[in-house]
């Protein structure tokens, strides 16, 4: 799931991402006129569920890594723009600007 939605005084670009990712697992940068979001995930989640009389257990593993990037429909002030990441979900706000500067933006959990 990607969505980029231009407001009043910016952009804001929503990604899913998987939800055993944490702030720390993603990179998110603005160069020229296009976003970049990279992430690595190496997760082992262990899930048990009983019900009477039986019992189901399920055992998954996520790994890997992943790059996107995405043209920005204008210029954004890259300082200024914010980065967090809530239950799989990384959004990003970028304050629209005459020229866009290039930028690392922190992610930060929400």
């Amino acid at each position: 799931m990607t969505d980029i939605e231009e407001t009043e005084d910016g952009f804001v670009v929503q990604i899913g991402v998987p939800a055993v990712m944490t702030a720390a697992d993603l990179t998110v940068e603005c160069r020229d006129d296009r976003l970049w979001i990279r992430g690595a995930v190496s997760a082992h989640l262990d899930a048990v569920s009983e019900r009477p009389h039986e019992h189901s257990y399920q055992h998954s593993q996520s790994h890997g890594s992943f790059q996107n990037s995405f043209t920005l429909p204008g210029p954004v002030d890259a300082e200024k723009a914010e980065a967090t990441l809530a239950d799989g979900l990384l959004t990003v706000r970028l304050p629209k600007a005459a020229t866009t500067t290039e930028h690392r933006i922190p992610v930060t959990p929400a």
